[in-house]
This record gives C-alpha cells, structure tokens and sequence, in this order.
C-alpha cells in the first residue's frame, strides 16, 4: 500500500487514509513505515469534511 502511495506522490496525488484501526497502526509504528507526508484520519467522514473545507 505504501508503494502506492509513493507511486502516486511521484504524479502529484495527495493521498489520504481513513479508518485505520489502532492495531494497525501500531504494526506500521513498529515496521519503521514513515507516515509523516501522509494525511490521516479516523474515519472517513472525518476525511470528506478535510475534503470539502480545502475546496
């Protein structure tokens, strides 16, 4: 998945993940997976409303 994501920053795609659960988000702490440039949120209502006050 994260070599997708890079793929698509490398065409000028903003990605955006929502509804990742803790635990794995926690495997992606322990993987050493850099999520700094990655927009995330908790669920993906939250992620719409980040869509619709940026346009």
């Amino acid at each position: 998945m994260f070599n997708v994501i890079e793929a698509l920053k490398l065409v000028g795609v903003k990605t955006i993940l929502s509804g990742i659960r803790p635990e794995i988000a926690q495997t992606m702490v322990n993987l050493g997976i850099n999520t700094k440039d990655i927009i995330t949120y908790s669920s993906l209502h939250k992620a719409f409303k980040h869509i619709q006050l940026s346009s």
